[in-house]
């Protein structure tokens, strides 16, 4: 029997039920939304793009273009968040809802729509009711839609099969419309912003199109016509959405992703191994996306397969594309474990991206497609075989029913017991499950006249009890949300509110924990500014800055160490961007930094840790030399389970009269986990306890206690020791809380400052957070007479005090500037520099000197950002690195600051361009194109 007789003897129903059936999924994997109002908001998407839409929407909705903000990072591009997808219409929701509940329509609609489109491309390719179901269900509720990144890629990547839909109805389409319809549809793909994804559906979709050609051509169609289509319409689409894309992509050009390294190019790959894992116990195992389709679809999916071996079966071709796209995904998704991947990196703009796993995308839509032409395979040869028997359609609700009672149990054994002591049990659950949906397909197979019922129960069970059980601990790590999880600050951002308005900022130092420590991009939701931030684009002198940053400010950059710490006495970053309130996390409790005499050696207070990433140094001293013969340090580890005992964890390198001593610190002697004790740490960590200092309690239900170490280190030598440089040598989070050198002699302690109370002053403490008020912070703006030309290396090191630079003096520039010359008659009264007015995009200082100075605004230096000084127009400076600077004369005068974002003026010409030529193609295509039949 033919496809075609297949699918005909196929009940076909209608669409709307299909999507009842999609509606009835989403409202299964949301169900806490829709009967609790419990909003499934987490990861990027409540760290990043929630709290900066809110903050976009609301300056819309003010009647200002979002075109900078002054909220993170020292400012930035607003406009080039491509991610925040302001042009993107399902983002359209922050016009009129709360903006938690417009992020949950964001993030939820792909599950619905991702099956929909799937579903209808796949039956357009001929494929029956069921199979186009499976289908839909398998990619739609893939590992592909589960992944970490909430919302992003599942918005991006879910017009693939709209695209694909379009393609295949082309031939019995115009030209123009064919091309007009990409275009609306890819468009749509590139406002969602997420480069990624658009990009890989672009690629998928030209290679089908430059496929589907050669099997589809006649004599009255060019074999090239679908891929000129495809690139037309694309084009049209990338100048449609310029207005967007190209500030986006000069951001890019100036931040950290541009000269990705290997490694950070291939950060998030997976082994052989763990892939296999990943598809097996995803619940377990998984690198940013699991590599995860219902196994019923795999095999189905290599039944399908089977046709490309069988001399009696005709090949559709397109079984050939998704088979050959599904083995080059499975390679690339291995990133930098196979040498493959490398051709990937030396290819411009593909370069640009990183975690090969999300080359689960094309591997999971592949395995779909297949799946689909296997059902319908499997379903022609076993069609002379049935015979109507009422034993089989009660076989087959028995087995509907055995399958639900499994899969209600597996969910059970997952909640329950979802770690990694109960993964053999998961895998068995999950084989036995598997077994019993193969048997009931079989029975669907031989069955005549199956029971629908059945048949809908069996793909529904089979492609989604195993994604609902991996979607609720990813997209439900915390129960009970409410309005105010989203909303209400946590009560050091209130007591931060109070300072809002006195132009200083705040740097938010610590994990993001909403209702008790907010973080990163959270803050701007509550009117602060924050140094701090999450961008995946962020700026690569910020980033160096602020040593060698990532996207947020609170990981390194991969395979780069930081060459300074923000909190060693000698930085003046923290300063210069006029971070006034640093809030930090402390680990093992609050107030715990008081003046210590600890078996005769003496503490020093302090007003929180130095915390040092991996590779992170700091330099400590009194600023005088000290005698002593041993060194004393308390410290904590934090993130070190796989930290081994008496594993180095930190080099010390004191520096004296007579030379350098370098001693170390190993884990489980001197210092240790600060949660040793907490029972999910204690059932892994590899290291004993070292010595302790003192204790309190770890959380605020005292369900476990946090420690400090002390270790107390002998010199070998008696010396006057002028400073120690303490490196982090781990994979593991290191915290120095106290450090003195101690002189065994004379019982003498000479502690060393660490956050010194003089400068930073505790102004909160409540629930393990600290607000710490920086004495030496600069003000919003501020004038420095003397200008020094370095180079940028020189200006990096300077202002993290590796070389001579006070700020409130000094300017460092990195080129001439003209006609300067620092002279200019007495002026009553003290520089001053006192803003104005001060807007994302326009800012007015008065600056009153007694001589020529050079005028420092704590923002940073964009392409973009013009000055006048009393209306003639002035050049800025890239000034002290990171930020922006422009000479005054002697005595009164008005500087203004505008930002023109040049790039985005030049998209919004490009779109109008493009969307003129879209209009005159509508007008005048159809003269020039008529549509052509079969």
């Amino acid at each position: 029997m033919t496809d075609n007789q297949v699918r005909n003897n196929d009940h076909e129903g209608n669409l709307s039920g299909v999507i009842l059936t999609f509606l009835l999924s989403l409202a299964i994997f949301f169900w806490r939304v829709i009967v609790f109002a419990e909003p499934t908001i987490t990861g990027d998407a409540l760290y990043y793009s929630f709290p900066l839409r809110t903050y976009a929407w609301k300056i819309l909705k003010d009647g200002t273009l979002p075109l900078w903000t002054n909220a993170i990072m020292g400012g930035y591009p607003l406009l080039a968040m491509s991610s925040l997808a302001l042009g993107y219409p399902l983002t359209w929701g922050y016009a009129f809802l709360p903006g938690h509940w417009a992020e949950q329509l964001y993030v939820a609609a792909p599950f619905l729509l991702t099956p929909t489109f799937t579903y209808l491309y796949v039956r357009e390719i001929g494929r029956s009711r069921y199979a186009a179901l499976l289908a839909a269900l398998s990619f739609g509720y893939s590992g592909f839609s589960l992944a970490t990144v909430n919302g992003y890629l599942t918005n991006g990547v879910m017009w693939l099969p709209l695209l694909l839909l379009v393609l295949e109805r082309s031939p019995r389409t115009s030209t123009v419309k064919s091309a007009l319809l990409i275009c609306l549809v890819y468009t749509i793909s590139i406002l969602n912003g997420l480069a990624q994804a658009f990009v890989y559906v672009g690629l998928i979709t030209a290679l089908y199109a430059l496929a589907f050609g050669f099997w589809t051509q006649n004599e009255r169609r060019p074999r090239f016509r679908p891929f000129l289509i495809v690139i037309v319409g694309m084009l049209l689409a990338m100048g449609l959405s310029g207005f967007q894309t190209l500030e986006t992509w000069q951001a890019i050009k100036l931040s950290v992703r541009q000269g990705l390294t290997y490694d950070t190019f291939t950060e998030g790959s997976y082994t052989l191994y763990s892939a296999v894992k990943s598809f097996i116990a995803p619940r377990f195992n998984m690198v940013d996306m699991p590599i995860y389709v219902p196994p019923i679809s795999l095999l189905m999916a290599i039944a399908g397969l089977t046709v490309i071996f069988r001399a009696d079966r005709k090949l559709d071709p397109r079984i050939l594309f998704w088979a050959v796209l599904a083995v080059i995904a499975s390679v690339l998704l291995l990133g930098n474990n196979t040498p493959l991947y490398r051709i990937l990196y030396y290819i411009p703009f593909l370069n640009l991206f990183r975690v090969p796993a999300r080359h689960g995308i094309e591997w999971s839509f592949a395995v779909a497609v297949l799946s689909a032409y296997g059902w319908d395979s499997l379903k022609a040869i076993t069609f002379k075989s049935r015979s109507r028997t009422q034993s089989r359609e009660t076989l087959l609700l028995l087995a509907t029913f055995v399958l639900s009672v499994v899969g209600c149990y597996w969910i059970w054994l997952a909640f329950r017991f979802g770690n990694e002591d109960w993964e053999r049990a998961y895998v068995v659950a999950k084989l036995v499950f598997t077994v019993i949906a193969v048997l009931a397909t079989m029975f669907y197979f031989t069955s005549e006249r199956p029971i629908k019922l059945g048949v809908w129960a069996i793909l529904c069970l089979a492609c989604l009890v195993e994604s609902f059980i991996v979607f609720q601990p990813l997209w439900y790590p915390v129960q009970g949300r409410g309005k105010a999880f989203f909303l209400e600050p946590a009560p050091a951002t209130t007591f931060l509110q109070q300072f809002k308005n006195d132009q200083a900022r705040v740097f938010t130092d610590g994990p993001d924990i909403p209702q008790r420590f907010d973080s990163y991009n959270r803050v701007a939701l509550f009117g602060l500014e924050n140094v701090g931030g999450y961008e995946p684009a962020m700026l690569v002198r910020f980033s160096k800055a602020l040593g060698n940053v990532g996207p947020d400010t609170g990981q390194l950059r991969r395979d780069l160490h930081s060459n300074s710490n923000l909190f060693d006495p000698r930085s003046h970053v923290l300063d210069l961007l006029s971070a006034k309130y640093v809030t930090t996390f402390f680990d093992p409790g609050a107030s715990l930094d008081q003046t210590v005499n600890k078996d005769g050696i003496v503490f020093e207070a302090t007003a929180a840790s130095i915390k040092l990433r991996p590779g992170e140094s700091i330099f400590l001293s009194s600023g005088e030399p000290v005698d002593g013969d041993t060194v004393a340090v308390v410290s904590t580890l934090g993130y070190s389970g796989n930290i081994h005992d008496n594993e180095p964890v930190a080099s010390l390198e004191l520096e004296s009269d007579q030379g350098k001593v370098e001693k170390t610190l190993l884990a489980g002697r001197d210092t240790a986990e600060w949660a040793h004790e907490r029972s999910d740490v204690k059932r892994t960590i590899q290291h004993r306890q070292a010595a302790i200092f003192d204790s309190a309690p770890g959380d605020d239900s005292q369900t476990f206690t946090g420690y400090r170490y002390l270790a107390t280190i002998p010199l070998d030598a008696y010396r006057k020791w002028q400073g120690i440089k303490i490196t982090n040598i781990s994979d593991a989070h290191l915290s120095i809380w106290k450090l003195t050198i101690y002189d065994s002699k004379t019982h003498a302690s000479h502690p060393l400052p660490i956050m010194p109370l003089d400068r930073w002053n505790p102004i909160f403490n409540q629930n393990q957070v600290i607000v710490m008020e920086n004495s030496r912070a600069m003000p919003r703006a501020w004038l420095a007479d003397e200008v020094r030309v370095v180079s940028n290396e020189d200006a990096l090191l300077s202002i993290q005090g590796h070389l001579p630079f006070d700020p409130r003096t000094t300017a460092l520039v990195e080129e001439p500037v003209p006609n300067y010359t620092g002279d200019g008659e007495p002026f009553s009264g003290q520089p001053s520099a006192v803003v104005q007015s001060y807007g994302p995009t326009h800012i007015i200082v008065e600056t009153a000197s007694t001589k020529s100075s050079i005028l420092v605004l704590a923002d940073v230096y964009y392409p973009g950002w013009v000055a006048t000084v009393d209306g003639q127009p002035t050049p800025l400076y890239q000034t002290d690195y990171i930020l922006r600077g422009l000479p005054v004369k002697a005595g009164k005068h008005l500087v203004e600051m505008r930002y023109t974002a040049p790039a985005a003026g030049t998209g919004l010409v490009v779109s109008f361009i493009s969307a003129l030529l879209i209009i005159s193609i509508v007008v005048f295509g159809k003269r020039l194109d008529r549509p052509t039949n079969g």
